[in-house]
This record gives structure tokens, sequence and C-alpha cells, in this order.
């Protein structure tokens, strides 16, 4: 077995044992929060920050990254990536300042715009839970982008692995005495809190493997070439991924209007499909992507070929 096989057969146990572990935890919060007001915001307003960073193309970076790190394996290029890794932060990290300061601040309009059928005491506590789930999109921004330079530098386990945590934080939460009386509040807080301590360990294992963060007066980053090439790539898929958060974004919006329940339920009826796509992005494509980038870099057509070839009749017949 070739280590592009033995390292996929392994990921995808793992994902396997993962996503059952999912499942799991999405039951339980199914099974306290239910079919009402309270399940209904915290699945509309957990959805949010995702989508955001899709729409003002914060996530595109993703993918180009682990295609452009992923061509960069040679030694004398590893200063390549860690150069533009650096300049990357410093653009996420003010980007990310910006949007969160802005959709804090104007939360209330944010929410009338994306889920315009909440109103009275229902807009009023989708206001004050905003305040502790809108913050995770600042988080998000850097562990997305954490994990696709993982993959390109073909550390595939910690970034599939890690977000356990945040799971096991929603867990525990239901277990412990509800703010306020309401489960919704320990949800919104122990996704907070698990989000956190997964940017500190996806950060820490990045300095370990050389990364540097070093903040910049923004007026002094200087776009290297691998820098400007990725953020041409990320501009490139935009439409299309802004197109599908357009969706995803669409469904909440009108199901706001519906009565009590609407939007959870919709919510947990994509729970279960959700799963088979998952397993299949989190497995294939990551390491699809970060090796066949690295074969294209070392021009060795032939075994490109025949690998791409491979993975495509695999996938087929799977």
């Amino acid at each position: 077995m070739n280590s592009t096989s033995r390292v996929f057969s392994r990921l995808f146990i793992i994902v396997i044992f993962i996503k059952i572990f999912d499942v799991f935890k999405n039951l339980v919060i199914a099974a306290v929060l239910g079919v009402s007001s309270s399940a209904d915001i915290y699945t509309a307003l957990i959805s949010i920050p995702d989508s955001l960073i899709v729409l003002i193309g914060l996530d595109t970076i993703k993918g180009v990254v682990n295609s452009e790190y992923a061509s960069l394996q040679k030694e004398d290029e590893k200063n390549l990536i860690w150069n533009s890794f650096n300049n990357l932060f410093n653009i996420l990290f003010y980007a990310g300042i910006i949007v969160v300061s802005v959709i804090i601040i104007f939360n209330s309009t944010v929410i009338k715009i994306l889920l315009p059928g909440f109103e009275g005491d229902k807009f009023l506590k989708a206001i004050e839970i905003s305040y502790i789930i809108f913050p995770i999109l600042f988080l998000k921004i850097f562990t997305g982008y954490f994990h696709s330079v993982y993959n390109a530098l073909k550390k595939f386990y910690l970034p599939v692995i890690a977000p356990v945590i945040t799971g096991i934080a929603l867990l525990i939460s239901v277990l412990i005495p509800y703010y306020k009386d309401e489960v919704v509040f320990n949800l919104s807080y122990a996704n907070l809190a698990g989000n956190f301590i997964l940017a500190g360990i996806m950060t820490y294992g990045l300095m370990r493997l050389g990364a540097e963060f070093r903040l910049r007066n923004i007026s002094k980053i200087k776009l290297d070439e691998v820098t400007k090439k990725v953020l041409r790539g990320s501009v490139s898929i935009l439409l299309l991924v802004f197109c599908n958060q357009i969706y995803i974004l669409s469904r909440n919006y009108f199901a706001s209007y519906f009565g009590e329940g609407a939007v959870s339920s919709l919510h947990y009826s994509g729970t279960l499909t959700s799963v088979i796509f998952s397993l299949i992005f989190a497995v294939f494509f990551t390491v699809l992507i970060s090796d066949l980038s690295t074969l294209f870099s070392t021009e060795k057509k032939l075994k490109q070929e025949i690998f791409f070839s491979i993975l495509c009749l695999r996938c087929f017949f799977f």
C-alpha cells in the first residue's frame, strides 16, 4: 500500500468514528432543544458565522492555500510558505476584526436581514445570544485557514481530530446547570469556548511546524508572489461558493417566517445527509488536492495521470 492510500485509509476510519460522535452529539442537542423557539434561534445563529466567512470571501482561501502550499515541498521553499502564511495571517486578522466588529455592533440589523421572521421575544433573545455566537466568526476564520495549511503540509490528522473538542464542550454544557434556566445559552457559550480552545491547539501545532505569528501594521504588509497567487485564486472561485451560501441563508430566511420550530426542523432534516458529503470531502479531497499539487510541482506528469485516473475510478465505483 502506497503512502497516499495508507493516509487515506487511516483518515477515513478516523473520520467515520468522528462522524458517529457528531451524529450522537447532534441527537443529544436535538433532544434537549427540541422543536422550539430557542432551537430556531440557536440553529439559525450558529450557521451565520460560517455563511458570512464564505460570503465575504475569507473561506475561499482554504482550498487555494492547500494547493499552492502543497506545491512548495522542497526544503528551500519552506521559507516561502511561512512568509506567505504570516502575510495571510495578518490580512485575515485585520479583516476578521473589522467584520466581527461590524456584525456585533449591527447585530439587530443582521438578524432582521437574515431572519426577518423573528419577531418580539424571539427577536430580542436572538440579539442577546448573537453577542455570544457572532465572535465565533473571528476564530473560525483562522481555524479554517490553519486547517488548509496542515493539509498542504500533509499533516492531515490533527485538523480532523481537534474539532471533537467543540463537540465535547457542547455535550458537557447540557449536563451542567443551565444559564438563565435555558440550555440555548449553555450551548452558545460551549460553542464559543470550544472554538477558542480549538484555535489555540491549531496555533500551537503550527508553531511547532515552524510558523510565526507576527502582527504587522496593516500599511507595512508587503504581499509576496505566493500570497498574490492565493488571493487571485480565491477571487476566481468566489462566485461559486457565494451562490452556495446564498442558498443556505435563504432556507433560514424563508423558514423564519413559519411557525415555531421551522428553522430547527429544517436543520435536523439535513443533519444525517450532510454526514455522507463531509465524509467524502474531509478524506478524499483534502488528500487528493495536496498530493496532486505536490506532483504537479515536481513535474512528474506520468505519475500525476496514473494517480488521478486511479482515484477517479475508485471514486466512481465507491
